[in-house]
This record gives structure tokens, sequence and C-alpha cells, in this order.
């Protein structure tokens, strides 16, 4: 399948409450073969203040998004299919309201977290290696807080297909895998 990215704007709430030296980078990618097939890609980069990286729950629920449900998920790399990094999967879901009535839109959500040296799957993970960091060696990474988000209509499979096909064209120009693993 190919797709296309297109380049997603950061809002300006995203600009007024994150730091100044916060990077970004997003991009939806769209399918040639059906343009309803969709998936959002965006990096975050920490900036000197940590405040940059937090919980993306915090992000999706004040964004009117319902958390459902979530679970642990292992991408593998491009072409490596038995070098793998965690991350976290939440079943998300958004009420919105057309010329029909009310719609119900499911989504995955898929976030984790990039530091020098390690790849985190979750928040907590993420914090405690920072801190294991700092207090061991007297370093403060900046870290890469990365999420996809996909439409699940049609399942969880297939949403799940759409981001590992996304990876695979993307993944090698921002995260390369952990040494050792």
């Amino acid at each position: 399948t190919e797709w296309i990215g297109r380049r997603a704007e950061v809002t300006a709430v995203e600009r007024a409450i994150l730091p100044p030296d916060t990077g970004y980078s997003r991009k939806t990618y769209v399918a040639f073969r059906d343009p309803r097939e969709q998936v959002f890609l965006s990096i975050v980069l920490s900036g000197r203040d940590r405040t940059s990286i937090h919980r993306p729950e915090l992000c999706l629920v004040g964004q009117g998004w319902t958390i459902g449900g979530q679970m642990d998920h292992r991408f593998a790399y491009p072409g490596e299919d038995d070098r793998t990094f965690p991350a976290t999967i939440l079943r998300v879901q958004r009420e919105i309201r057309g010329p029909r009535g009310k719609t119900i839109v499911p989504q995955l959500t898929a976030y984790w977290f990039v530091g020098a040296e390690v790849v985190a799957g979750s928040h907590g993970g993420m914090f405690f290696r920072d801190a294991w960091q700092r207090l061991t060696q007297a370093r403060a990474d900046r870290w890469a807080y990365v999420l996809m988000q996909t439409d699940a209509v049609d399942g969880e499979a297939a949403a799940l297909a759409r981001m590992k096909t996304v990876l695979e064209a993307t993944l090698p120009t921002f995260q390369r895998p952990e040494p050792g693993r």
C-alpha cells in the first residue's frame, strides 16, 4: 500500500501550554487506494523543561476522547521482526454529532517514549528511566514522545496493521533499534 504524508499543525493551545523549546513533528498519512484510511503520527521532543513530556491520557481526555481500555504492545522494527520495542495501546472513542445524529467513533492510539539509549512503552517507564539516568549518571536526556492514532471502525487488527505499515516507512527516520535488542 502506498501512503502519502500530509503535514499536521500544532495547535495554538499546545504552543501556549508547552515550553517554547519543545519540538514537534506531525503528519497524517493517507492511503492512496482508500483516503479514508489514515494514520496520524506525532512526535514531541522535550526541551530543557520536562513538562513538554506528559501522560498522553491527559491530552486525549482534554481533546474529548473517552479511554475505554489499554494494552501493552510490541511493534517490530522494519525488516527485523525479531527486534521489537514496547508501546501502550489505548482504545479510545469520541461521540460525533452529524446530520444523522450521534455517531461513536472508535480509534486506537499507540504511544511510546524514545530516549538516548532506550525505548519506554509507558510514561511510568520513561519517568523511571529518566530518574535513574539522572541519579546514576548525572545525565538528563531529552525524550521524544511518539503517538500514532487511527480509526478502528474496521477492528483493532486492521488499525494495528495500518500503524505497522506507516511505521515501516517512517520509523527508520526517527528511531534506531535499542543496542543489544
